[in-house]
């Protein structure tokens, strides 16, 4: 009893037990050479999905050669000055897409956020932030929030990575379209290793990496912030505090 295969677009009629290559030689009009089989009795068609899969990933591998290669920053030494370590941290989350404003203790810093928040209609603060550093806004739930505000644990220079708190609360993190970070200079630390070995002691049961605004090229290759997160990412780094 015969059946009908669609393949290309066409009708195709074949036996019950045709294997892959003589599908093939339906469709081409080429008659194949009659497969070879084991003592068994069985066929080649496994050989023939292996030679298949193999010219795929073959013009997979030809298309990807010409694509530029993205570059990773330079394998950073254990033991970085402090002022070297924030200048390090500046331009990688900078070259990131964030931006990094430096203030000179805790009265800078409050005078630079009355500046910074007046732009803003409302704001959501995670739990960690000092009550100084909260800005006169009305508090909104995180999804109807412009502005969320955060106290990172630390940040990382050779990534340009500040290091949140589950603590905090992910929404707080996530949803509002512009997220502030403070971080105090003395907890930026060279590697993500030294990080974690200097906050051991007061690690939470989960931690927040970021390293710049959130960006997808998923549709097209074209490049949109905002999408995963926050569009605006602003690290405040205290000194003296």
């Amino acid at each position: 009893m015969l059946r009908g295969q669609r393949c290309d677009g066409q009708l195709q009629k074949q036996t019950p037990g045709l294997n892959p290559l003589q599908v093939m030689s339906q469709v081409t009009g080429r008659r194949s050479r009659p497969e070879p089989r084991s003592e068994n009795g069985s066929s080649g068609s496994g050989r023939y999905t292996g030679c298949m899969r193999q010219r795929i990933l073959g013009r997979i591998h030809r298309a990807l050669e010409h694509r530029p290669k993205t570059a990773l920053p330079e394998p950073l030494a254990a033991t970085v000055a402090p002022s070297e370590a924030l200048t390090l941290f500046t331009e990688r989350l900078s070259g990131n897409g964030g931006e990094v404003v430096r203030l000179e203790g805790l009265g800078a810093a409050q005078e630079w956020l009355g500046h910074f928040a007046q732009t803003f209609a409302g704001v959501t603060v995670g739990q960690t932030v000092p009550e100084s550093l909260r800005p006169r806004l009305p508090f909104l739930p995180p999804e109807e929030a412009p502005l969320g505000i955060s106290w990172a644990l630390g940040a990382v220079a050779e990534t340009g990575t500040v290091l949140l708190s589950s603590q905090e609360g992910r929404r707080n993190q996530l949803l509002p379209p512009t997220h502030l970070v403070f971080v105090s200079e003395a907890h930026i630390y060279p590697t993500l290793l030294a990080a974690l070995n200097a906050l051991k002691p007061t690690l939470p049961s989960a931690i927040g990496l970021h390293s710049g605004p959130s960006k997808s090229a998923d549709i097209g290759q074209i490049m949109v912030k905002g999408v995963h997160g926050p569009g605006r990412l602003v690290v405040a780094v205290l000194s003296g505090c």
